[in-house]
């Protein structure tokens, strides 16, 4: 198992204000250090995001748990307490907002919505270490 370390500073903003002349990103661009950014190219299963946008993903318990057992405990907590700070930080915002490495471009409401579905895959590996290939398999 190889275990990726979460290289994010807390302090850096995670939802940026989007230049005025570049409008097909949306009013906000939500950035997506790693371990999050791993996490959404794990789970682009079905297509490219740049073709199918939010279809191209799945977030399932089954998938967030082949990911965590691939990258470790530690990563998947960061991941999770990103998608916490990003879900709150979108919840602050009005506008569509994309989600960078996704190249998606959602509603506020959407964006909130996509990300709780992300973070809810990840809350079934909040289990025991030893439950994760229970769900995996």
């Amino acid at each position: 198992m190889k275990t990726l370390k979460a290289k994010t500073n807390w302090m850096t903003p995670l939802l940026r204000l989007t230049a005025s002349e570049n409008t097909e990103w949306g009013d906000y661009i939500a950035m997506t250090p790693e371990p999050l950014k791993g996490y959404l190219q794990a789970c682009e299963v079905h297509c490219l995001a740049e073709c199918c946008g939010v279809d191209a993903f799945e977030f399932s318990p089954k998938q967030g748990a082949w990911w965590a057992r691939e990258v470790g405990e530690d990563a998947a907590a960061a991941a999770r307490e990103l998608l916490d700070r990003l879900i709150e930080d979108c919840s602050t915002v009005n506008g569509s907002i994309a989600l960078y490495d996704a190249e998606v471009v959602l509603p506020q409401r959407g964006m909130i919505a996509w990300l709780r579905e992300m973070r809810e895959a990840l809350n079934y590996i909040e289990v025991r270490p030893g439950d994760l290939h229970k769900i995996a398999d």
